[in-house]
């Protein structure tokens, strides 16, 4: 993406960490300001300009845009709690408009909530409810990310010192003895159980043998002088008396 819009963004982007600021919540809305800019210029290429570009994780990208927008809602919430932290503030954020501000008093009290605590006195409040993750797939997505690291990692072999390789090799090891042990405990490596063979179709019932027919009586025949072949002889004619 070289476009003169995603050059200046990410520029801008990247000058926020460049400058000397000790201030996490401001560099956290300054940021969050070029990704709401981003989001609106960058239709349909804001996620590969983040991944991509910005080199940033989308969960940095919603946080710091949630901070942004506090601070353009509730500037003087914003300016009073900002020592709770760009996460914490992100976090509150995403509460509820008529519990924001009690809740914002009674978190600020201790500044050094543990994010845990800050995460549960929050969660019943939240607008958007976070998703139930799936633990099939972070799992699925966890081994397809290991096998597509170490595929990457196969094409190009660097030259490793013999340090090293010695490292790689006891890490690769590591790698094979646990999928052994996640083999075994899964039980994925028995056999799978053999289908239950389907039962053989009945057999037709056999009929009895019909009854033998009975046997024709033959007709009487008359045989020729001249000729062996078997011939009827006609009905006698009756005489004129």
């Amino acid at each position: 993406m070289r476009t003169p819009d995603v050059s200046d963004l990410t520029a801008r982007f990247r000058s926020i960490d460049e400058r000397d600021q000790r201030d996490s919540t401001e560099r956290a809305r300054q940021k969050g300001a070029v990704l709401e800019e981003g989001k609106k210029r960058l239709r349909g290429t804001f996620t590969a300009w983040v991944k991509g570009d910005l080199c940033v994780r989308r969960s940095t990208s919603h946080r710091c845009r949630d901070v942004y927008r506090l601070s353009l809602e509730h500037p003087e919430a914003f300016e009073r709690h900002r020592r709770l932290g760009p996460t914490k503030l992100a976090r509150i954020a995403r509460v509820r408009p008529d519990v924001r501000e009690r809740l914002l008093d009674e978190l600020d009290a201790d500044v050094c909530t543990p994010e845990r605590l800050f995460e549960d006195a929050t969660r019943p409040y939240l607008m958007r409810q976070p998703k139930k993750a799936d633990p099939l797939a972070t799992l699925r997505r966890r081994v397809s990310g290991l096998v597509g690291a170490l595929q990457a990692a196969a094409k190009t072999p660097p030259a490793l010192p013999r340090e090293l390789r010695t490292v790689v090799r006891i890490e690769l090891v590591r790698i094979c003895q646990a999928s052994i042990l996640l083999r075994s405990r899964w039980g994925l490596d028995a056999k799978p159980p053999k289908p239950a063979a389907r039962p053989a179709p009945p057999k037709p019932a056999i009929s009895p043998t019909p009854p033998s027919l009975p046997a024709r009586k033959p007709q009487p025949a008359t045989f020729a002088k001249s000729s062996n072949r078997a011939i009827r002889s006609p009905a006698p004619r009756s005489r004129p008396t």
